[in-house]
């Protein structure tokens, strides 16, 4: 075997199977966005406007890895948008898909499961939330036949 296939698929996982994660910065803080004006500003004004209220962010994770059943690739994305109830609580809605693809000597598996997503954010303190969330995910029956 060649060991510059194993190197380069060494590193092209290492490269491609790595998670993204992306929020605003006042998601989890509750920090007006303009760092300066948040000592002159009483909590309650600090989100007058309905940008200020509105939080989204997500996550986007590929990968790919050899295990003893085959070659597995994965693919996981999870949009969600938020709005802020009080600087402390927060509501919102998501969209969950994860497509998963197992290929092996005996054929090709792959499979989709998507669906949305409600959550309530409760802010402790600073850098620090309770989160509650519900998904209703739609999932291939293989065993019903259905």
């Amino acid at each position: 075997m060649n060991i510059g296939k194993y190197i380069f698929a060494i590193i092209v996982s290492l490269l491609v199977s790595q998670k993204t994660v992306g929020q605003v910065d006042s998601v989890y803080t509750g920090e007006p966005k303009s760092k300066g004006d948040k000592k002159k500003q009483a909590k309650s004004d600090r989100f007058k406007s309905i940008q200020d209220k509105i939080t989204y962010g997500g996550m986007i994770m590929p990968g790919f890895y050899a295990s003893q059943y085959g070659n597995v690739f994965y693919v996981t994305a999870n949009p969600n948008i938020g709005y802020r109830l009080t600087d402390q609580f927060t509501v919102g809605l998501g969209l969950n898909y994860s497509y998963t693809s197992l290929k092996n000597r005996y054929g090709k598996y792959s499979q989709s499961i998507y669906g949305p997503g409600a959550f309530g954010r409760y802010k402790i303190f600073d850098r620090a939330f309770l989160q509650v969330q519900y998904d209703k995910l739609n999932q291939p029956d293989y065993y019903s036949g259905n």
